[in-house]
């Protein structure tokens, strides 16, 4: 009985499925912890937005004109700093 090795493209894909099914095990092996991986980041972010917005020099941290250019008001006032767009 002979065994045919994949090569090229298809060994790619046989590889790819592989790491695709290893993880998808290792998720359901450890759903906490997949849970955790994505609560954490969402919740510390709606919580410094939160603190953004109570804050009462949320308005001096950044503020962005009308034309796409970005100031800094606290540092220097009223000077805008152009961004390149490419």
């Amino acid at each position: 009985m002979e065994v045919r090795r994949n090569t090229g493209v298809t060994l790619y894909a046989q590889q790819f499925q592989a790491l695709l099914i290893k993880r998808f095990v290792n998720t359901l092996r450890s759903i906490a912890l997949s849970i955790a991986q994505i609560l954490v980041p969402v919740i510390f972010t709606v919580l410094a937005l939160v603190f953004l917005v109570r804050s009462k020099q949320s308005e001096k941290i950044l503020s962005i004109c009308d034309f796409g250019l970005l100031r800094t008001s606290s540092l220097v006032p009223k000077i805008p700093i152009r961004i390149p767009l490419s």
